[in-house]
């Protein structure tokens, strides 16, 4: 059985496809392209800090409501809760218990949020080397604290792209399987 997408759902494309893939990563190259003088896009420079450092402050909360809603709201009990498999009455909870034993083993769905929780700790620390490495929110001109930037800049791209990659590992849909 498969339900269509509900809020999880919804949630998860809007963080993980529409901003994280689509703009936040580009953004992040973008800027490292900068950095290692492989671009010259000097109008951007000014926007730093609104579009890497301020967005991933206003998205990494997204993410972490988004992965503490996981199981509430993809287990298969939520369909016995309130959705189409309600079962009435307080003998039939051990149904619902079972098709999330089912589901959390055939999926592997603790280990793959397991997975997502660590890309998202190691994302929120390596942006706070970068945050610290470029205190003034400005792309620094040259030298070697431009170099630490780079560095610090391109280990987060990495760190995103991680978490990027757990995000969609987790199962989209609600199976029952």
């Amino acid at each position: 059985m498969r339900v269509t997408p509900g809020q999880w759902q919804v949630l998860r494309r809007r963080f993980n496809h529409d901003w994280m893939q689509n703009r936040y990563l580009p953004w992040l190259a973008t800027y490292l392209n900068l950095l290692e003088d492989r671009q010259h896009y000097q109008e951007y420079t000014a926007d730093f800090d609104r579009l890497v450092l301020e967005e991933w402050r206003q998205h990494s909360d997204d993410a972490d409501a988004l992965l503490e809603s996981f199981f509430r709201e993809m287990a298969p009990s939520f369909l016995f809760a309130g959705g189409p498999l309600r079962v009435g009455g307080t003998g039939y909870s051990w149904v619902a218990s079972v098709a999330d034993a089912l589901w959390r083993a055939r999926l592997r769905a603790p280990t793959l949020l397991d997975d997502a929780r660590r890309a998202l700790v190691q994302a929120k620390k390596r942006f706070s080397f970068l945050a610290a490495a470029c205190d003034d929110g400005v792309l620094p001109e040259d030298g070697e604290r431009r170099t630490r930037v780079a560095e610090e800049l391109r280990s987060f791209r990495d760190c995103c792209e991680q978490l990027g990659g757990a995000v969609s590992a987790l199962p989209e849909l609600i199976r029952v399987t």
